[in-house]
């Protein structure tokens, strides 16, 4: 994520690396500090391949953020690139699905963890285009 916004930066993306920051940053403070809290769902019992994970499981901030980020970059390439828009959008996919498959078997979350992190990031991704959009407007606007 660092590496990707430190790449708009440089190449002056003003409005794409401010819509980035708030979809990211976003997606964590949502998930971590208000949603996890409210529900207070435990972790699956052990033995996990993962061991030592605090705090609650639902929904996954792993399947919520990297579907935010991911989604989000294949929406800045798929402009960039409009030919290949279906390649780019089912590379994003399978990343994500992986991602949730493996949170699920290493036993860091319920399967509904990981379908519950997808929604609410969907909706958060929805969010942080908007907010793109409405950057990219005022900076038209302004020009």
């Amino acid at each position: 994520m660092l590496a990707t916004l430190g790449f708009l930066i440089r190449k002056r993306y003003w409005q794409e690396a401010k819509a980035l920051a708030f979809a990211t940053l976003g997606i964590l403070i949502m998930v971590d500090r208000i949603l996890k809290p409210i529900f207070g769902r435990s972790r699956p019992p052990q033995p996990r391949l993962v061991h030592d994970l605090g705090g609650d499981s639902f929904p996954s901030g792993h399947a919520a953020g990297n579907l935010v980020f991911y989604f989000y970059l294949a929406f800045l390439l798929a402009a960039q690139y409009p030919k290949s828009t279906k390649y780019i959008y089912i590379l994003a996919t399978i990343i994500v699905l992986l991602i949730g498959f493996g949170s699920i078997y290493t036993k860091a979350h319920w399967a509904t963890d990981v379908i519950g992190g997808y929604l609410f990031g969907y909706l958060w991704l929805l969010v942080s285009l908007s907010v793109l959009k409405f950057l990219d407007r005022n900076s038209r606007v302004k020009s």
